[in-house]
């Protein structure tokens, strides 16, 4: 099992150095210590959640993201509702499973889900190069975005190292 901090830390309550420096650098953070102990606790009983990979946590307003690697999820569904409903008792909010993509446009599509996006592209930015995702919405589904544009384009930043923003159309 891979966590956002070390197992052992998350246990004993007592930080090594790499996991200090997590936390001052707010790379992770309290949150990062519930959400491991309950996963800790749960593997107890399902012995398949220990080889799961727990990439990043990521809170919004509609919830917090786990994000895990390629075929955890079905990891976690087998721990069944029990496991995810005290998750989310631990974050006191929803909790969602996002399987690392591949491909930054499949992320932003589940971030930002119930919304539909009509189209995601990449921009290339001038004179170097650079890159970002735009991702185009209906104007009447802005009020049901889950995440600021700052939030998401911070996330695909942190994972894809591409800042995104949204055009409504």
């Amino acid at each position: 099992m891979k966590l956002t901090l070390d197992r052992m830390c998350i246990t004993t309550n007592d930080l090594c150095l790499t996991c200090s420096k997590k936390i001052k650098t707010g790379e992770a953070g309290q949150l990062d210590i519930e959400i491991g102990k309950v996963i800790i606790h749960a593997a107890k009983q399902n012995k398949e959640l220990n080889s799961i990979t727990l990439n990043k946590i990521i809170v919004t307003r509609k919830g917090a993201y786990l994000i895990i690697n390629p075929g955890d999820k079905a990891k976690f569904e087998k721990s069944g509702a029990v496991l995810m409903n005290t998750l989310s008792d631990a974050v006191g909010n929803d909790v969602f499973l996002i399987e690392m993509p591949t491909k930054v446009s499949k992320l932003v599509e589940d971030l930002i889900s119930p919304v539909e996006p009509v189209r995601t592209s990449t921009v290339f930015i001038p004179p170097f190069g650079e890159k970002e995702i735009k991702v185009q919405i209906k104007k009447e589904d802005k009020p049901n975005l889950p995440m600021t544009q700052d939030v998401l384009s911070s996330i695909t930043k942190e994972l894809f190292g591409m800042n995104a923003h949204y055009a409504y159309v």
